[in-house]
This record gives structure tokens, C-alpha cells and sequence, in this order.
């Protein structure tokens, strides 16, 4: 992550230039923040509380979804490459979230077991999750907190393919949930399970299990930008947090006159959750519409400073093809048209306003509504 996004990470903040091109970052505030960018250093709120973590044999820093990223992987049977954090402090037992990106070298049916991530509280008291691959296929989640809830799952990554991965956990209504790219795969409400005496723990976290060069089990994968948060972020937050947290590059486009655009992009889906669009409203709301990877829809997202809000498009769309989007504000409520048919509404805690700027990624075309369709035919008049 570069340093400029970091910062706006850790004030929360939100930047619009003089030249009416925006920046918008996720504002809740993580509790730890391994950024990955050439080394294993812990950022985030209480970041100088934690020990760097370890990076054991060889360490490979590549491009990853926000700065650099680590290639955490066995290279062979006596190398791997292993990422340890040992005794973070002050890991809430009660409420959080553990949030990263991460991009396997296999494919679900590869036949072989991986560890992607897992942690236990130091001394073993009765708080650990962990996230593996199975030979079967099966992605697991466990969060241990005196009991289990589990998640198994079929088609959640992709090889070679960026994936969010998120989990939040909260004992106020046992709560604990999955999500991918930003998306809520699954619930699990299990208030029992919250049987623990411990609000907070030290907490030892691995990319992985085990450090031995022989008998490590890793996940084979990039990671990068692993958070956690003392707080069970909604879902609206973590679909902001997967989508807005990347530095995509974006360019100033030129505002419409009413609040519709035609919209086009070079590529016929995106391999990931990413992106596409960013613009501001005169009411001070922001809004980030995304391409949701592979399912090829739409999904926008608006936030203003005490509130947030998600709404995702119903239609499978091949962007190639572009579309006329429409974002009629309505007081408070944004309408989220394509080619007129309604997907959604963003309901936010002010009047939205006017679009007073907007900015579009790379391989993104933006034009009047219709400014780049054929023309339609005429109706047939009766002679």
C-alpha cells in the first residue's frame, strides 16, 4: 500500500483536489494493518504495539492489488517461504474482523491441502480461526471461541486471481460471518459459542502453519494488506473495504449534465472485484461503482461522513458492450439505473445532491448517455 493511502487509512479520511478529481478510501480505522510493502512491519491504531512480523526463508516482494505483495509458498520439498506474527496484543475476542487480499498459485480441485490463514490466542486459551483448503476442494473457516462455527465452501478463489477474503465475528448477537470480494457468502448466528472469559487476547497469526523448510504447510499464494479491526464491520463496510481499498488509478472525467452516462470498458469482466467508477455529489456523499469479477455485475457503494451504504446491480452484464447508467439522486436516496431498468437504491443519512465530479479507471470510456449507440430505428408509421 503506498504511503499516501496509508495515511488516509489511519485518519479515516477523505480527499477531493481543486480539480474536482477524488480519492476515496474506507474510513473505519483498522486495529492492525500488515501492508506488506517490502517488509512485515504491523501498521494500523495500535501497529506500534505489535512486534514486526517474521518472514522466514527466501522472501519474494511482487506487484500486489495495492503496492507490493509477499509470495508466501513452498518453491520446493526442503524451501518455503513462511510469514509469522507472533503475540499481537489486544485481539478482541468479542467483536472483529480479519480482512485480506489473497492470490493461490492452485485451483480448488488441485488435490492438495493448504493453510491460508490462522491464529491462535498465546497460551492456548479457547480463542483461534483458520482458514485451509482441503484435498477435497473444501475451503474451511473455523472461529473458536470455546466452541466452533464452521464454514465450508466450494468456488471461492480462483489461481491466480486476486480474492478479498473477510470474516467478522460478534458476540452481541453470536454472529459470525464469511464474505468474498466484498459480498456476504454466509451467516452463522451462534450465541453459545461466544463462551469465553477473555475480551481481549495476544494473538500469534501464520500465513500458514509451522516454519519448518521440510514439513510447513503454507498457502501457496500472494497476500497482501492483511487487517484487523476490534470491530465487527457491517456488511456495506466490507463490500467498501474490498472495493475501495485498492489503488486503482483513476483519471478525471468530465461530470454529466443530468445524472446519467454511458459507460463502456475495454475488457468483458475484470478477473476481480475492482473499481470502475468514482464520483462526488454537491450533498457530500461519495459513490464508488465496482465490477464485481467474474459474476459480471455492478454494485455501487456511497458513504458520507456518518454513513454508508451498498446496493448490487441484478443484471449479468458484458461491459464491452457499454451501457446507459443512471444515478438519480432522490433527497436522500440514490437510484441506480442500467439501460432504465432499476437495480437498487443507496440510501444515505442526507440529501445526495447533484454530481459535481467524477474520475473512471483505466480501459473505462465515459460519454453522454447514448453518445456512442447506433441510432434505433424508426417506428413503422402506417401508410
Amino acid at each position: 500500500m503506498n504511503g499516501v493511502h496509508a495515511e488516509f487509512l489511519r485518519a479515516g479520511a477523505v480527499f477531493c483536489t481543486a480539480v474536482l478529481t477524488c480519492t476515496y478510501v474506507f474510513a473505519a480505522s483498522p486495529q492492525y494493518h500488515l501492508a506488506l510493502d517490502g517488509d512485515a512491519a504491523w501498521g494500523g491504531r495500535d501497529g506500534s504495539a505489535a512486534k514486526p512480523a517474521v518472514v522466514s526463508g527466501a522472501s519474494k516482494w511482487v506487484d500486489g492489488v495495492s503496492g507490493r505483495a509477499l509470495d508466501v509458498s513452498r518453491h520446493a520439498y526442503d524451501q518455503v517461504t513462511a510469514l509469522v506474527a507472533e503475540k499481537v496484543p489486544g485481539v478482541s475476542t468479542r467483536h472483529g474482523t480479519v480482512a485480506f487480499w489473497f492470490r493461490p498459485r492452485w485451483n480448488q480441485l488441485d488435490g492438495e491441502r493448504h493453510v491460508i490463514i490462522g491464529a491462535r490466542a498465546d497460551e492456548w486459551r479457547p480463542f483461534r480461526f483458520y482458514m485451509t483448503k482441503g484435498k477435497n476442494g473444501i475451503l474451511e473457516l473455523s472461529l473458536v471461541e470455546a466452541r466452533q462455527v464452521q464454514f465450508l465452501k466450494k468456488d471461492m478463489i480462483k489461481k491466480d486471481a486476486w480474492t478479498h477474503l473477510a470474516f467478522t465475528w460478534n458476540s452481541a448477537d453470536g454472529a459470525v460471518c464469511l464474505y468474498q470480494d466484498g459480498k456476504l457468502v454466509e451467516r452463522k448466528a451462534n450465541l453459545p459459542a461466544f463462551d469465553i472469559k477473555d475480551d481481549r487476547v495476544s494473538l500469534s497469526l501464520q500465513c500458514g502453519d509451522g516454519t519448518d523448510r521440510f514439513k510447513a504447510v503454507v498457502g501457496d499464494g500472494l497476500y497482501d494488506d492483511i487487517m484487523i479491526f476490534d470491530e465487527a464491520l457491517a456488511p456495506d463496510e466490507v463490500f467498501i473495504l474490498a472495493t475501495g481499498s485498492s489503488s486503482v488509478p483513476m483519471r478525471g472525467v468530465a461530470p454529466p449534465k443530468g445524472d446519467t452516462i454511458f459507460l463502456s470498458h475495454a475488457e468483458r469482466e475484470l478477473p476481480s472485484a475492482s473499481p470502475i467508477l468514482r464520483f462526488a455529489t454537491s450533498g457530500g456523499a461519495r459513490f464508488t461503482l465496482s465490477a464485481m469479477g467474474k459474476s459480471r455485475m455492478l454494485s455501487v457503494a456511497g458513504v458520507t461522513d456518518g454513513a454508508s451504504s451498498v446496493v448490487s446491480g441484478a443484471d449479468t452484464l458484458d461491459l464491452r458492450t457499454g451501457y446507459d447508467l443512471s444515478f438519480a439522486a432522490r433527497c436522500r436516496t440514490l437510484v441506480f439505473s442500467v439501460d432504465g431498468a432499476e437495480q437498487g437504491r443507496v440510501e444515505l443519512d442526507r440529501e445526495i445532491g447533484r454530481i459535481v465530479s467524477m474520475e473512471a479507471a483505466e480501459g473505462v470510456t465515459v460519454a453522454p448517455a447514448s453518445a456512442r449507440r447506433p441510432a434505433r430505428p424508426a417506428a413503422a408509421t402506417a401508410g
